[in-house]
């Protein structure tokens, strides 16, 4: 996925005085609406230091998620996992290649945050929508 943009919709009475500000984040993705990913996969050219040697998504009760496509592939960018039906949380745990390296998590492209190599990430919400759109960045100092 690419950056969020910010589209503020500004609310306003009959008179013209301002009622209230709405902030939407309006993400553009390279996944379509059929879940077909952008070929070739931009991850393919990234040195191996600023890749993941793990990634998987977890349910409340620790039950993998199920992963499209199955097995994790590194320098691979983009993936799909599918909880049941009804559960509201999820967590992830990511390994980075490079112990040098910094890792952070977006969810929903909001902003972004530490994230531990190895270990979960804090429980996060599964929205209303059914989805979430988790992202893990790498940034190698080599």
């Amino acid at each position: 996925t690419e950056e969020a943009t910010r589209l503020v919709l500004e609310v306003k009475t009959e008179k013209g005085v301002r009622a209230t500000n709405y902030t939407i984040a309006v993400l553009r993705s390279t996944i379509t609406s059929s879940y077909q990913f952008v070929i070739p996969d931009a991850a393919e050219s990234v040195p191996p230091a600023s890749t993941l040697t793990g990634l998987m998504v977890y349910n409340t009760f620790g039950a993998p998620a199920r992963m499209n496509p199955f097995f994790f592939v590194p320098q691979r960018s983009q993936y799909i996992a599918t909880l049941d039906f009804g559960i509201d949380w999820c967590w992830i745990v990511a390994s980075k290649n490079d112990p040098d390296s910094a890792m952070e998590l977006r969810v929903n492209g909001q902003d972004w945050t530490a994230l531990e190599s190895g270990i979960g990430s804090s429980l996060l919400p599964v929205s209303n929508h059914g989805w979430l759109l988790l992202e893990v960045r790498v940034s190698s100092p080599s």
